[in-house]
């Protein structure tokens, strides 16, 4: 698996929400999907990120690699640092989307693979406010 940290210059990141049809409905996480046989990360994860959300992103750097047994998969998720995107954002999957300060992600209910990256992003970027940032859901 493979997932976007799409972090804006406020420093806050895309979350979205898994919706009730899918294992872990209700928590957060980082967008992206499946890595294809042959694909390379960053190319799964333009593909997910322009099919889920109707973005073309730039360039990723991978920042966390974990490996995560929930009751049903165990999965291997590989999430990556994207600064960079165009388009317009667009809910392809009718998932709840987020914008979330890096601060504040230790406060979200996220899904118990993306914890691993969220606890690690503010060192990552080098940022960390006290200010108060707000989620906008939409």
């Amino acid at each position: 698996m493979v997932a976007a940290a799409l972090l804006d210059s406020r420093y806050a990141v895309l979350l979205a929400r898994r919706p009730a049809t899918k294992a872990r409905c209700g928590l957060w996480e980082f967008p992206g999907g499946k890595i294809e046989p042959g694909e390379i990360p960053h190319a799964a994860l333009q593909r997910e990120i322009r099919e889920e959300l109707g973005l073309e992103i730039g360039p990723s750097t991978s920042f966390s690699r974990s490996i995560h047994a929930y009751a049903d998969v165990t999965i291997q998720l590989d999430v990556r640092l994207v600064r960079c995107w165009s388009g317009r954002l667009q809910a392809h999957e009718g998932q709840a989307l987020a914008r979330v300060n890096v601060c504040h992600l230790g406060s979200w209910p996220l899904a118990a693979a993306d914890n691993i990256a969220a606890a690690l992003l503010p060192v990552v970027c080098g940022h960390c406010t006290t200010s108060t940032s707000s989620a906008q859901e939409g």
